[in-house]
């Protein structure tokens, strides 16, 4: 409840395992929990949608993951996201039904 975001690999006939700190694989969003977390296709991108109507992005080639920026517009919290299949828009939609779209960021340099 409190922002944290841990990744587990769940590959297929393995136990899941937490993935490694130094791979990204915990990080905290700063706020309060998160709700969804989504990949984008090109892999380049996490987006995570928490309970204080948040949409953070981060760069998923960082190590920690590297957050982007956060997105501000929702009147409750964000439980559910999709992206685009080019990576370049982000729907989101919110427990009141709102439903919101961001144009995604281009992918800077890797770090």
């Amino acid at each position: 409840k409190d922002g944290s975001v841990q990744l587990l690999d769940a590959t297929l006939g393995a136990d899941p395992r937490l993935v490694a700190r130094g791979e990204g694989g915990s990080f905290h969003t700063g706020r309060k929990e998160a709700c969804v977390v989504r990949f984008s296709p090109c892999g380049g991108w996490l987006a995570v949608g928490s309970r204080d109507k948040m949409l953070d992005l981060f760069d998923t080639r960082a190590t920690p993951y590297h957050k982007v920026c956060e997105c501000a517009g929702h009147s409750s919290a964000v439980h559910h996201l999709d992206w685009a299949e080019d990576s370049s828009w982000i729907q989101s939609c919110s427990s009141d039904y709102e439903l919101l779209f961001w144009k995604a960021p281009a992918l800077p340099e890797a770090p």
